[in-house]
């Protein structure tokens, strides 16, 4: 199900200060052009998404890390959580361009928010943020600032006036293209437990197949190039230098939603100061092994560290961290034989926290139905449909395409229920991706994979013999009698293609949930708008 509906904008014209202006409104806050049309700030509506998410994430943060105890349905049910006191909380927005986001944060976020620094290099936007901060009637609640993103966060650090709060507890980064030169004074001018809100708008780079040497210089690791798992490896490079960033600083990143949206990805990450997990860093980064150009599409991770839980002389538990042991993959891909190529180094742990994704689901529910804000959200419906499939994601790394494994083996490409059938019936966990249409993320290792596709492929005909030449990469696969060879006999027993099991039963219960799972471009020269002059 998809959804085709744009956020539509509604131009009208109003007078203040003795001038007309052209104004579009969108949630509670309402930004005002020069009626001439001529706009000398950047403003895209098709980012309305991006907005509507930010702030039911910022809701979900203020709920379950700064204020839990107010918050807490299961609290005392006596004491009203209007007599609670909750912490206030700071937001900067590096790269503010009209204020809108800002304007939004000040009108739509709980009245805790104490104030929100809309921050911008260029004149003219902060011209802007200064109109519409009046016209809001924010002024006080919203603070304009002219100036570097990188140079106004570091000087926060020191100003008595922001140092009360050691920091920003929300620090929001939405450039035009790349936010990698402002991510070391983000971490710097975050607070202890604050939250990160970045999105990079650089696909080209982070998810194309043409600039290895740009993506490592700018995230230092190389994206899964012709790879269908592309998408996925930008959240993982992103991830990866944010925290390899904060660990510089003793502070500890960790993911609480990281989605691939349209032509950019957006991640909402926790910040805290915790020499002691950054240790971990070395066990949650690695490179992968890709069989991309030409070959069949298999990825092989290679972890950097490990952890051992070890005991002491005394009965403690304590953990120790080594390097990695060899994942045995050669230069060549053991199922086709086509050369390999190293991607990353990049971030192979959780991208999601179960926690944060429902009550994110349960605020934009709130969002939908009660009378403040129904209405409100034009993206209710995506944001429902785009987090629900991103919570239901297993932990593993990247994801295949049955599709493009069919054509490696040439055949008839099978429906997503009979490959996760399979892959279940054999005890192995399975789920969606809300990164690409189509595809299954699975903790099954490739030989597994690919037994089940060939089943597949002769499940209607055990005589099939598919036209392949020695040259293809489906040849030696289909002719290797050693794929499968891992699985136990109890396994094979189980095996089965035509019967649902409990991974089928989760995903035909996703699948039929009246959800947007999945956007399509729904006007013409849809993505980022031209960079503003």
């Amino acid at each position: 199900m998809a959804d085709k509906t744009a956020p539509e904008q509604k131009i009208e014209t109003v007078e203040f200060n003795e001038t007309t202006y052209q104004k579009v409104t969108e949630g509670k806050a309402t930004i005002i052009f020069p009626a001439d049309g001529q706009r000398d700030v950047f403003y895209n509506p098709i980012q309305q998404f991006n907005r509507d998410i930010t702030i039911t994430a910022i809701k979900t943060w203020e709920q379950l890390y700064l204020n839990p105890s107010c918050n807490n349905k299961e609290s005392d049910s006596n004491e009203s959580i209007a007599k609670k006191t909750k912490k206030s909380f700071t937001i900067f927005e590096g790269l503010a361009a009209t204020g809108l986001r800002s304007l939004r944060f000040a009108k739509e976020l709980p009245q805790n928010l104490d104030k929100v620094v809309a921050n911008d290099l260029s004149a003219d936007a902060v011209k802007a943020i200064k109109l519409n901060t009046e016209f809001n009637d924010l002024v006080g609640k919203v603070v304009p600032m002219q100036g570097s993103c990188n140079i106004s966060l570091l000087t926060s650090l020191t100003d008595n006036e922001i140092n009360k709060y050691r920091g920003y507890d929300i620090v929001d980064l939405d450039p035009y293209g790349t936010a990698a030169p402002f991510i070391d004074s983000a971490i710097q001018g975050a607070s202890d437990g604050g939250m990160l809100c970045v999105t990079c708008t650089d696909s080209q780079v982070l998810c194309g197949n043409t600039y290895p040497e740009k993506c490592f210089s700018l995230y230092g690791g190389v994206n899964m190039m012709n790879s269908v798992s592309t998408h996925e490896s930008a959240l993982r490079l992103l991830i990866m230098s944010l925290k390899q960033t904060a660990a510089k600083y003793g502070k500890y990143i960790t993911p609480k939603l990281c989605l691939s949206i349209d032509y950019y990805i957006r991640v909402f990450v926790l910040v805290e100061r915790a020499p002691l997990k950054v240790k971990n860093l070395i066990t949650e980064l690695g490179s992968v092994k890709v069989c991309n150009n030409g070959g069949c599409q298999a990825f092989f991770n290679q972890p950097f560290g490990e952890r051992h839980e070890r005991m002491s002389k005394k009965d403690k538990p304590y953990s120790k961290i080594s390097t990695a042991k060899s994942i045995g993959i050669g230069e060549n891909c053991p199922f086709c034989d086509k050369r390999l190529h190293v991607v990353g180094p990049m971030y192979l742990g959780q991208l999601h926290d179960k926690e944060f994704c429902d009550r994110i689901l349960e605020i934009n529910k709130q969002h939908q139905f009660d009378d403040e804000t129904k209405g409100l959200y034009g993206t209710v419906k995506r944001i429902e449909g785009m987090v629900t499939v991103a919570s239901a994601e297993i932990d593993s790394c990247f994801y295949f395409s049955p599709s493009l494994l069919s054509g490696v083996l040439k055949v008839t490409v099978p429906s997503l229920k009979t490959v996760i059938n399979g892959l279940g019936s054999l005890g192995y966990s399975c789920s969606l991706t809300h990164a690409a249409k189509s595809c299954v993320k699975t903790n099954a290792p490739w030989d597994v994979i690919w037994f089940v596709m060939k089943k597949i492929g002769v499940m209607e005909n055990p005589d099939f013999k598919p036209k392949l030449n020695d040259k293809m990469p489906g040849y030696k696969i289909w002719n290797d009698e050693k794929i499968g060879s891992t699985l136990t006999e109890e396994q094979l027993k189980k095996f089965d293609l035509k019967t649902n099991n409990e991974e089928t039963i989760k995903y035909l219960k996703l699948q039929t949930t009246k959800i947007v799972k999945y956007q399509e471009n729904p006007t013409n020269n849809w993505g980022p708008m031209s960079r503003p002059k």
